[in-house]
């Protein structure tokens, strides 16, 4: 799996891996996190800790890659 653009990610619902890669003053150099395409806007899964999921209400990121997720472990 390679990252991909954004603007080729699906929008139709699916979880996807979201990325964050910036290199300008002041902004968050990187950020990976699992969301989904709704309310017109890529959105973090809502399964994340409450800390992270303040932090992502209060802004939007700008993510700039995907990728699908891998497939479930199968389990024993």
């Amino acid at each position: 799996m390679d990252w991909q653009p954004i603007e080729t990610a699906p929008k139709d619902g699916r979880q996807i891996i979201l990325g964050c890669f910036q290199n300008e003053p002041g902004m968050v150099n990187k950020s990976i996190m699992v969301g989904e395409w709704a309310d017109g806007r890529f959105r973090v899964n809502m399964g994340l800790a409450l800390y992270e999921m303040i932090f992502m209400a209060s802004m939007q990121m700008p993510w700039t890659h995907w990728m699908p997720l891998p497939p479930d472990p199968v389990q024993s």
